[in-house]
Order: C-alpha cells, then sequence, then structure tokens
C-alpha cells in the first residue's frame, strides 16, 4: 500500500499533470515539471500522511518510534496525551 501511494504521489500523478499541461499549450515544460512535482510529491503526499497519522496515530508510536508503553498507547491504540 505504501509503494503504490509514493508510486502515486511521485511519478504516476505528476506525469499525467505535466503531460496535460504540455498538450494543452498552457505552461513551459520546466516550470510544469517544477510545479507538478512539488504540487504532487510535497503537498498531497503530506497530506496523505497526515491523515493516515490522524487515523492510526499508534503506527507511528509503536512501528517508527518503537513505543510500547501501555501509558502512551491507549486501550483503543490511540496515542494520549496528558495535559
Amino acid at each position: 500500500m505504501q509503494l503504490f501511494v509514493i508510486l502515486l504521489f511521485m511519478l504516476i500523478l505528476p506525469i499525467v499533470s505535466i503531460a496535460q499541461d504540455l498538450l494543452s499549450g498552457t505552461a513551459q515544460p520546466m516550470a510544469s515539471i517544477g510545479t507538478w512535482f512539488v504540487y504532487w510529491g510535497v503537498g498531497w503526499r503530506l497530506v496523505a500522511a497526515g491523515v493516515f497519522q490522524l487515523f492510526r496515530p499508534s503506527f507511528t508510536a509503536r512501528n517508527i518510534f518503537e513505543i510500547e508503553d501501555p501509558n502512551v498507547i491507549g486501550p483503543h491504540g490511540r496515542v494520549q496525551f496528558d495535559c
């Protein structure tokens, strides 16, 4: 799943957008390449990562930071904050 999302945002969607710009004649090649790789590769990939983090914060705690403390990860797999 992660490989698919990375390929989609870093390769497929930018190339489709660049091709659309170049075929319609609305942009110069280098401007189009820069615009669409930043738009899809940075912007929307970070939005997708944020949404994933919103719904599964325990994934980051367990798999990336290797935190198994039950005081941090609640009974429902949600990260708990003591304020």
